[in-house]
């Protein structure tokens, strides 16, 4: 039988659990991780690739947000170099609420400044230039097939893009494997070990059925979709909001509308916004939503799904056609919601602490939104459970 003794167990091995487990091995602690799939390839498999700087929270004078985004995303620029690229987007702007051409020039302002060392220990290569207004005119040179209706010109920035989602998460893994984490994979937790009122470890089944212990004084539940049902298992004096939506992009086999990344929307009136961009000869497009209610385990994206989506992707731009025949790929993963049955996303993180609701001490869980600001939402819990100042 395994047993196995450490400082603390995650419990789920994508983005945020594992920033996690390697927030906590460079503090010095013994980590081991338990997943019952393999590192990266649920939720964090699906994202959109895309480690934003922040510039939406300037919008809205969130510059506690704005900063946290700055600097995760230098973070991933200084120790994953080979694995991001930075890369220009542009977003007409037709002057409707926040998307006018003056209040860009505010923001890039207050972005140059504010941002002042956003390429401080980065490659030059990677280097975040300050962002610039657009005309009408020069909007229509960059993207031909922008619908001029109302334009007012276009606000065009800088991002860090990630070509190769997996090839970065494996390199993530490489580097907390180098911090000694022990990451045990095709390990389904069952059951909570405890001591007393204390978290004492879990234990955990394996493919052929055995059964693993595993010691810790401290357990974080950060398996995303799965955390409500694994919540059930581990602390079920509380439930925990089981509400996500849907959330999928697609590979296409065509190159994209502009040489830049685009930030678009499907008609001049609201809606979500879509992001467009060239994937090498092909586009990637991201990110429609849609409520979801079932299983995490039964993820699915339907057909009917595929074509709204396909028909915003056609409505953004002027004589682009795309369709089924030329999707490559459909990555997808479900994020967490305000409300069942919508796609209001949730704003923040939730970082449970559950001896402060009767369950037991040293047990936390950890349900993330962004995969730029995952280690920030890391430090957060590991300050909670008392394992960082």
């Amino acid at each position: 039988m395994v047993e196995r003794t450490a400082d603390l167990i995650v419990i789920g091995c994508g983005v945020h659990g594992l920033m996690v487990a390697m927030v906590a091995a460079e503090a010095g602690y013994n980590v081991i991780i338990l997943d019952k799939g393999q590192p990266g390839k649920a939720t964090s498999a699906g994202w959109y690739g895309i480690l934003h700087g922040g510039l939406r929270y300037l919008q809205t004078a969130d510059l506690r947000r704005f900063r946290e985004s700055v600097t995760e995303r230098r973070w991933f620029a200084q120790t994953f170099p080979d694995h991001v690229s930075k890369m220009p987007f542009l977003m007409p702007l037709y002057g409707r609420g926040l998307k006018r051409p003056a209040v860009f020039r505010m923001a890039f302002l207050a972005d140059a400044i504010t941002s002042w060392d956003r390429n401080q220990g980065v490659s030059e290569a990677n280097f975040i230039q300050p962002g610039r207004v657009l005309s009408a005119d020069g909007v229509h040179q960059t993207c031909v097939g922008v619908p001029t209706d109302g334009l007012q010109g276009g606000a065009l920035w800088q991002e860090l893009v990630v070509l190769d989602p997996d090839g970065l998460f494996q390199a993530m893994v490489a580097h907390a494997t180098q911090l000694g984490i022990q990451i045990e994979t095709q390990a389904e937790v069952v059951s909570l070990i405890k001591q007393g009122a204390s978290v004492a470890g879990v234990s955990a089944r394996s493919d052929d059925q055995a059964i693993m212990h595993f010691h810790a004084p401290v357990v974080v539940n950060a398996a995303g979709p799965w955390a409500p049902a694994l919540h059930a298992v581990l602390n079920p004096q509380r439930g925990l909001t089981d509400n996500w939506a849907m959330a999928f992009n697609l590979l296409l086999n065509r190159p994209c509308p502009a040489d830049v990344g685009l930030s678009v929307f499907p008609s001049v009136g609201d809606g979500d916004m879509l992001f467009l961009y060239p994937h090498g000869k092909k586009t990637f497009a991201g990110t429609w939503y849609f409520p979801f209610d079932c299983a995490a385990d039964t993820q699915a994206v339907s057909d009917e799904q595929i074509d709204r989506f396909l028909a915003a992707i056609n409505g953004s731009i002027t004589g682009i056609n795309y369709t089924r025949d030329d999707i490559e790929a459909v990555p997808s993963g479900l994020l967490p919601v305000t409300e069942a049955g919508t796609t209001k996303l949730s704003g923040s993180d939730l970082v449970i602490d559950h001896s402060l609701s009767g369950g037991p001490k040293g047990l936390f869980t950890q349900v993330g939104v962004k995969f730029t600001t995952a280690r920030n939402v890391a430090r957060r819990t590991l300050r909670l459970a008392n394992l960082l100042r």
